[in-house]
């Protein structure tokens, strides 16, 4: 019997919903035996899913501990100590691929600290080619080696390139290899009533009429949260007063003082809502129901990100900027507006100057970006 084994050890973003993918898809591919290498804090964030039991599904859980201690290491001991967890749980039980759900950040340092036999696989989020032009040389130089790294290593076996056919197209084609892969962001096929929506709005005590402006997923600096609370400081109360905005998704601790301290400030200036939590997925899609538009002012443009397949599920408008791969695919699938950059400015005037919210189609990217294709390319 062939054997897997697929190791995170950190559940934030969208990996426990890749890790729920995946265990749907093993539950199906009965002749293989699958083993989730998970953070201990899987057994608090698992109740937001449907968790079947299968025969030949095993979760091993990560010391919580542990994991955080080399979380906070310089990057190379880090790097070690993951590869060296996940190197022994390969050897121990003889699997024949490790899948990483995010690989990259171990690279190009993984065979090095890798002992095990079995060949290696992941999930790339990072799109680098889209910053090539932008970067520095010694940037540049880092970024291809990265790649280059893996062509010659047999022990990898698949790299799949998030949401880019073309990128994966181009490095197979330009170093002569069959290693990269496309794989679609899929999105989650996700219902809500929406005769709740009414009562969601009740329930938050948000007025009929009002715009609300919904920005979700873990909040750190990354994600431009602080341009979206930013923005609003620059706006006056006439121009937010039939506004309102949510934040949704657990605030991270690089900007969880300052988010607050701005919150606070602008309580009396525009109604804003702020749920510093793991959010499940049904809250979520209420949420995403009873919205007028989508924010994500992400500094990181060069990834994909599954909050494009939240807009496109529930037709509703993202607002992104206008640059890299980001803005390629909202540009590419028509699913909202780009606007110049991610500053607090540009959003401001978004803010400001919208009135009514475009009407869009995410069916050609819901037809193109299912679970099922995710799994068929992975596993």
């Amino acid at each position: 019997m062939r054997k897997i084994l697929i190791f995170e050890p950190f559940l934030s973003g969208h990996r426990l919903e890749y890790i729920h993918h995946l265990h749907e898809g093993a539950i199906k591919n009965s002749g293989t035996q699958y083993y989730f290498a998970v953070s201990e804090e899987f057994e608090e964030m698992k109740k937001n899913y449907i968790w079947r039991e299968a025969d030949n599904i095993t979760f091993l859980f990560l010391d919580h501990r542990q994991i955080q201690s080399l979380h906070s290491k310089h990057k190379i001991a880090r790097i070690s100590g993951l590869v060296g967890i996940a190197s022994k749980l390969a050897k121990k039980y003889k699997v024949d691929d490790t899948f990483f759900i995010s690989i990259a950040e171990y690279m190009p340092w993984l065979p090095l600290f890798f002992r095990s036999g079995s060949t290696i696989s992941g999930i790339i989020y990072y799109i680098y080619l889209y910053e090539w032009q932008s970067k520095k040389t010694v940037a540049r130089v880092k970024d291809a080696l990265t790649l280059l790294s893996v062509i010659p290593i047999k022990k990898y076996k698949h790299l799949f390139l998030l949401n880019d056919p073309v990128a994966a197209t181009y490095m197979n084609k330009k170093f002569k290899t069959k290693k990269f892969h496309y794989l679609p962001d899929p999105y989650l096929p996700l219902t809500v009533d929406k005769e709740n929506d009414k009562n969601l709005k009740e329930s938050l005590g948000i007025e009929d009429g009002k715009k609300i402006f919904l920005h979700f997923g873990s909040m750190s600096y990354r994600k431009g949260t602080l341009n979206i609370l930013h923005a609003i400081s620059l706006l006056s109360h006439d121009e937010v007063k039939d506004c309102c905005f949510i934040f949704a998704g657990k605030v991270n601790n690089d900007i969880k003082e300052k988010f607050y301290h701005l919150t606070d400030a602008l309580k009396n200036k525009a109604q804003i809502l702020v749920f510093d939590e793991f959010c499940p997925p049904s809250f979520l899609s209420s949420l995403c129901e009873a919205c007028s538009v989508i924010v994500a002012p992400y500094y990181n443009t060069a990834y994909s990100s599954g909050i494009i397949g939240y807009a496109a599920n529930f037709q509703k408008p993202i607002v992104v900027p206008n640059e890299k791969f980001i803005g390629k695919l909202v540009k590419r699938y028509r699913l909202g507006y780009r606007i110049k950059d991610n500053s607090p400015e540009s959003i401001a005037d978004f803010i400001k100057n919208r009135n009514t919210f475009l009407s869009i189609n995410g069916n050609r990217y819901m037809t193109t970006h299912t679970v099922d294709d995710f799994v068929q390319k992975t596993l």
